[in-house]
């Protein structure tokens, strides 16, 4: 294969990775709402700083809601946790302290878990706190909550499950 080959189909690639997909429904190809988000340009592209990509996914934006549309970061987590329905809408400082009880366990039960941490940021979740250079994400499925490197997390402008599912800032409390 020469030179100019590759190139072709390097480009094509590219535009085949980058084909725009409608939102819709497969099984009924009904239309679904397309939410707008930060960084909805970048969909199917990576941040150009922090290298996160942007996907478009499908939920909801309560249990009883019709399917949305939306692109959001896809951070890449140590830990994730579905909250209980009735946390959907409670202040952050709620649902961190119920996420910290069940952090807290699954390390007490997960060796492997617990490995990635080090010492100190163990000792922080057996103390109930977010472990240094960590912080919790609502990712855009309901209830999903994701521990994610807080650097990234804060250098990467996105749409989050706190505004899709979570109530806004109003429940940032």
């Amino acid at each position: 294969m020469n030179q100019r080959s590759i190139i072709a189909l390097f480009f094509l690639l590219i535009i085949i990775s980058c084909k725009h997909q409608p939102a819709h429904n497969t099984l009924d190809t009904k239309e679904i709402l397309l939410l707008p988000s930060i960084n909805q340009h970048l969909e199917n592209q990576q941040h150009p700083i922090t290298d996160i990509w942007y996907r478009r996914i499908i939920t909801k934006r309560s249990a009883s809601s019709e399917d949305v549309a939306i692109v959001v970061a896809q951070f890449p987590s140590i830990f994730s946790f579905i909250l209980p329905e009735e946390l959907w809408l409670a202040s952050d400082s709620k649902q961190k302290r119920y996420l910290q009880k069940e952090l807290k366990q699954a390390i007490e039960r997960d060796p492997k878990l617990r490995r990635k941490f080090t010492r100190k940021q163990q000792q922080m979740i057996k103390d109930g706190k977010i472990p240094l250079g960590y912080t919790w994400h609502h990712d855009a499925p309901l209830g999903k909550m994701q521990l994610v490197d807080r650097i990234i997390h804060d250098a990467t402008p996105h749409t989050g499950g706190r505004w899709i599912w979570g109530g806004g800032t109003n429940n940032r409390k």
